[in-house]
Formats: structure tokens, sequence, C-alpha cells
């Protein structure tokens, strides 16, 4: 009931973005803006989401050391698989992707590569909420004050693992939750310095590219520009969202940059052609993903040795 619930809502917000963006704005327009771009705007923001692909490929692989030691091809396969279906199934359901994938790939089973999307999922989360908080000090009190606020915030990942390692040894693990808390620290990245590093450098090269094409579509400050790319990205983590991010992608765009005044007429446009823009390189990524070589699965030998 949830699933098909969550699929009517998706629908319904898809075919409500088609209706009012062609009322206020227009097909055609929007495409002609999106074609009015220089051709080394298109390169310089396909080069920086590849960036992005391979320092979250480059993580993965850090991630999950030793069974995808020497497999690269491998795991930017996966990693480029797994994003594509995060961007186009509904409702989260793409994750579902990284434990098959790692199953079928290296013979990893769904209990020990479920922590690994765990952990990585909440370094995406601090380092999203990070990125939104550059953007409100850019806004409101400056380079300066925005730079140290960043320390502080990529601070409280070493505090982090430092307070929940001593939580999990002061404390016993009694009921489920300890436990699960404890499980999850006994299965936390050995190199969670270079995981984290991995990352702000996939999000951070791809705020940039997304900024950057939105402050060439519409006249917004960076801090703008920033904010609601981020607010975008994190309109994905919503337990409802339209088909493909469709309807609540371009919301959270054109809310936020209501607060730096934006038209929303021309802000909705300019979200449309971002989030197409996005979907096509998603999609270009995905694809090429499967040319990539895998490999041989794993023997039995080799699974019973991952496990």
């Amino acid at each position: 009931m949830k699933r098909t619930l969550s699929g009517i809502i998706g629908l319904a917000l898809l075919l409500a973005l088609l209706v009012v963006f062609q009322q206020r704005v227009g097909w055609d327009q929007a495409m002609q803006r999106a074609l009015a771009l220089p051709l080394w705007v298109h390169l310089a923001f396909v080069l920086l989401m590849a960036v992005s692909y391979g320092a979250r490929a480059a993580r993965m692989q850090l991630a999950t050391l030793p069974v995808t030691a020497g497999q690269f091809t491998a795991v930017l396969r996966l990693s480029c698989i797994h994003v594509t279906a995060n961007s186009l199934l509904p409702a989260r359901a793409g994750e579902a992707a990284f434990p098959w994938l790692m199953s079928r790939y290296f013979g990893l089973r769904l209990r020990d590569s479920f922590p690994t999307l765990v952990w990585l999922r909440l370094f995406d989360l601090h380092c999203l909420f990070g990125a939104g908080l550059l953007g409100v000090m850019l806004g409101r009190y400056g380079w300066a004050a925005a730079l140290l606020g960043q320390i502080a915030w990529l601070a409280m990942v070493p505090a982090g693992f430092w307070l929940l390692r001593r939580f999990g040894e002061r404390f016993p693990r009694r009921g489920w939750v300890l436990a699960w808390v404890g499980d999850m620290l006994a299965k936390a990245p050995i190199q969670w310095r270079r995981l984290y590093a991995w990352t702000v450098l996939s999000w951070y090269s791809k705020f940039l590219a997304l900024a950057a094409v939105l402050m060439l579509m519409v006249e917004l400050p960076l801090q703008a520009a920033a904010a609601a790319t981020v607010a975008g990205e994190l309109s994905f983590v919503l337990p409802v969202h339209g088909v493909a991010g469709a309807g609540t992608y371009e919301g959270a765009l054109v809310g936020v940059a209501a607060l730096w005044g934006a038209g929303p007429d021309a802000m909705l446009a300019a979200a449309v052609d971002l989030h197409l823009l996005v979907l096509l390189v998603t999609v270009v990524f995905g694809l090429a993903g499967l040319l990539l070589p895998v490999g041989r699965p794993p023997t039995l030998q080799q699974r019973r040795a991952a496990d």
C-alpha cells in the first residue's frame, strides 16, 4: 500500500509539474534557454560531474576494501548504476542496487554491505548539510565566517567518531538499539578520514557544476545558487518525491531561491533546465557504466573468503 501510494504521489507531482510549467513558462522557451548556453559550459559541467562520479567510486572502493582491491573498474560500474537507479527510481528504491550489485560482483553478503551503505549515507548527509550551511553563512555573514563555520562543521566528523567509540566502550550492548549501534561502530570504515575527503570532493564538485550553470541561467548570487542546489539534492531524501525527483526538486530550488528575491517563473524555468541536464548526464553515465568490464563473477571459494 505504501509503495502504491508513493508511486501515485510521484506520478501526480510529475503531471503537476508538466501542467504548471507549460502554463507559466512553456517548453519551447526552456529548451531555447538550455541550448543557448555555450558549449564550454556543457563540457565543464560534464567534466565536473565526471570528477564527482570518480570520487564517489573511489570512496566506495575505499569503504569496501579488501573485497574490491584492484577492481576499480568494477566499482566504477557499480557506482554509476547505483547513482542512476537512485535518481530514477521512486522513494529511494535505487538504494537496493548497492547490496545486490555488491553480492553479484564481489560476493559480499547483504548484512556486510548494508552497514557500508549506512556509513556512506551518513557522510553524504553531513556533507550536504555542511554545503547548505556554507551557502547560508555566505549570504548572511560573508566569506570569513562561512569558512570558519565550514571548519567547525568538518571538525564534527572526528569528534563524532571519538564520542561514538567512547559511548560504545562505556555502555554495555543491552537491548537491540545499543546492540545495533555497537555493530555499526564495529563495522565503521577504518580509513574514515580519506573516505570523508572523497565524499567532500564528490559533492562539492557536483555543487560547483550545478551552481555555476544555475547562475548562468538566472541572475543569482553565489550563496543563493549554492543554497538552492543543496536544497534540490536534499529533496531526494524525502520519503515521497516525484518520478525522478520531478516536482520536488524544482520546488526546492524555487522555494530557496525566492529567499533571495528570485522570480518564480524564471527560477522554475532554470530549475527544470538544470534538472533535465542532470538527468541526461545521469543516464549517459549509467549507460556508460554498463560498458565497463567487471570480470568474472566470484566463485564459491571467493564468496566464502569474502564472508
